[in-house]
């Protein structure tokens, strides 16, 4: 994904969310939001890989890392949650908002979540045993 995206995908959706508040959205309009919150969701998941690996020879305790990598990639995550809230919305226009909050927030911590056993995976298979 090439660098900026996110921002002009956010700028663009905005435009289009305003434009189409009170007339819906056409299936093209979705089906944009759709991509952009995927490559959001894909520019996340690196970030938070590339936190692991960064952070593999701290051998930090892993509720030191869990804490630390939910302050990590704060560009990456606010725009998956805000791309992943519009699409949803769209999609389900008559949903209530809060629901698809709950919903962004869930997968953003499934993805924490899944980042922190990841590091406590690489950093046991990287100690080896004294001689």
């Amino acid at each position: 994904m090439r660098e900026g995206v996110p921002m002009r995908a956010l700028l663009c959706l905005m435009g289009i969310a305003t434009a189409a508040v009170s007339a819906g959205f056409t299936d093209q309009q979705i089906e944009d939001a759709r991509i952009w919150a995927h490559e959001s969701n894909e520019a996340f998941g690196v970030c938070l890989q590339a936190e692991v690996q960064n952070k593999l020879h701290s051998r930090m305790a892993r509720e030191d890392f869990a804490l630390f990598i939910k302050g990590a990639c704060a560009p990456e995550t606010k725009a998956f949650r805000v791309l992943l809230v519009d699409y949803l919305t769209m999609k389900q226009p008559d949903l209530d908002a809060a629901i698809d909050l709950a919903t962004a927030e869930s997968v953003i911590q499934q993805w924490r979540d899944a980042a922190t056993q990841r590091y406590v995976e690489s950093a046991d298979s990287s100690v080896t045993p004294a001689d």
